[in-house]
């Protein structure tokens, strides 16, 4: 994915085509394999066979995903979820490549995935198919594609055409067998869905603790360099805003919305330090994001996220040498001008040194005028901080006039049966629609009994400003505030409500 100066990244639509042609698979097993981020292992090759016995193999020795030209026709009886289709099939594969439990004699085989050769833990090897089930899928789901318009049905299109329908040969797994373990990986995937779903919007909340909750349990089933990389920015924002004094005066290009934190007091000269007991809050946030991004330089170390969030860590953490160090050592492979929040966090760390040479209010001034919205905003705010100006630029796009809800309102209409549930030791999502005018979606999350509901209105809002009724950014939902710049929020049982405008 491209990287955005966003809290965290979201699954984009990927490049559609459907004509499947050699090329065509290569490029899916690329964007999967992007997505993913671990660079560790070199991206397999792709090669389309004639042969009818396997869908789809992962060849350890040579590195190569062989997938059959039968599957593929298969895959475009989905039409314009052709592409799809494969990602699951190619996902599935993909994932075996970062699996440990094969060695460079042994391929895999998506269809007879409990018959290949005569490999001797069989227990291990269906767990590690079902591990590339569900990881390929949500993979898939990650890098945008419409994984739920597909699976679990391109099982039955897959035995239908390689005639196995009504087959128990000894070389297949029964047709009832595969689909009761497609099954248990559907719910597994959208599990995993509703729970990222559910750290992406905690994150623009603010609400940074209980996100990363929930990008942990998502991380354990998927580990990628995007994950990673949301769960040390987490901590970073969690670090700048857990006081009630404005630590940091520069804005780094992690923050989805600065009005908040740019309202509170400045910490001068005469202000009290920070007690030991949010120093030490301070401090252990940074260190757990630092070690986060240090995992994610492992897996990648070019990639320009996670170099940049782990300078923005140094930074915070005082060490402006270390983070312009770390910078230097990357600028001979990544070329900056492509990553302009590389050169934003290079400037605001000069800014601290006092540099002259280079000049960082010159290198704010350029990027000011970058043609980048958020790059020139963020360039700008600080710049005017630096410069001591009153002038206000806000990083939020919307403002709520007033609450839609109160949060009694919320518990009393919840109705009995609600459409979507996800329940396990440590985390509850519930989502129910309203029918009313505002067509509202309310999502209760509840990690550890603490509750936050979450309501997005899809409908038009009476007396609110038709500029700000509908407003997306790269994708991502916006926090919905008061003309204050305060989160719309209650209540007297200690529950947090949230609206958002999708």
């Amino acid at each position: 994915m491209k990287a955005l100066m966003i809290t965290i990244t979201l699954a984009l639509a990927p490049i559609v085509c459907f004509s499947n042609t050699n090329d065509d698979v290569a490029n899916i097993v690329k964007q999967l394999y992007i997505k993913l981020g671990d660079t560790r292992i070199e991206m397999p090759t792709v090669e389309v066979v004639d042969s009818e016995t396997f869908v789809a193999a992962y060849y350890p020795g040579s590195n190569r995903i062989k997938i059959e030209q039968k599957a593929i026709e298969v895959c475009q009886s989905f039409g314009e979820y052709s592409n799809d289709a494969l990602a699951f099939i190619l996902g599935h594969e993909l994932t075996h490549a970062f699996q440990k439990h094969l060695d460079h004699d042994h391929n895999t085989s998506f269809l007879a995935y409990d018959k290949i050769g005569d490999q001797k833990d069989k227990h291990l090897l269906k767990a590690k198919e079902r591990e590339a089930d569900v990881t390929g899928a949500f993979g898939a789901f990650a890098a945008g594609y419409k994984i739920h318009k597909v699976f679990p049905g391109i099982l039955d299109r897959l035995y239908s055409a390689y005639d196995l329908t009504d087959s128990q040969l000894s070389n297949y797994p029964a047709l009832s067998i595969r689909n009761q373990s497609a099954v248990e990986v559907q719910k597994e995937v959208d599990n995993l869905i509703a729970v990222f779903d559910a750290g992406t919007e905690l994150s623009i909340m603010g609400e940074f603790a209980l996100s990363n909750q929930c990008f942990e349990m998502v991380h354990s089933k998927y580990n990628s360099i995007e994950l990673i990389n949301n769960m040390g920015v987490n901590y970073l924002l969690q670090a700048i805003n857990l006081t009630t004094q404005n630590l940091d005066p520069y804005v780094y290009p992690i923050e989805i919305s600065t009005d908040e934190r740019l309202k509170k007091a400045k910490k001068t000269g005469d202000s009290k330090d920070l007690n030991a007991e949010e120093m030490s809050l301070r401090l252990d946030c940074i260190e757990k994001a630092q070690s986060l991004f240090s995992k994610a330089i492992e897996l990648n170390p070019l990639n320009s996220s996670t170099v940049n969030n782990f300078a923005i860590s140094f930074a915070l953490n005082r060490q402006y040498h270390e983070a312009l160090g770390l910078l230097a050592s990357k600028r001979s492979n990544i070329d900056f001008e492509d990553f302009p929040q590389l050169l934003l966090t290079e400037a605001i760390i000069q800014l601290h040194l006092k540099a002259e040479t280079p000049n960082p209010v010159k290198k704010l001034k350029s990027l000011s005028e970058s043609g980048d919205n958020r790059i020139e905003n963020l360039a700008l705010i600080n710049l005017n901080i630096h410069q001591g100006t009153n002038k206000e630029l806000s990083t939020s796009n919307i403002v709520c006039e007033y609450p839609i809800f109160e949060t009694f309102e919320l518990l009393n209409i919840k109705p009995s049966k609600v459409e979507s549930q996800l329940k396990n030791e440590d985390i509850q999502i519930e989502k129910w629609t309203l029918k009313n005018d505002l067509k509202s979606v309310i999502t209760q999350i509840t990690i550890n009994d603490q509750s936050v509901f979450i309501v997005k209105n899809n409908g038009e809002i009476p007396g609110s400003n038709p500029a700000n009724q509908l407003y997306t950014a790269n994708g991502v939902i916006q926090k919905c505030m008061t003309d204050k710049g305060i989160p719309l929020a209650s209540t007297e049982d200690g529950k947090k409500v949230y609206y958002l405008i999708k």
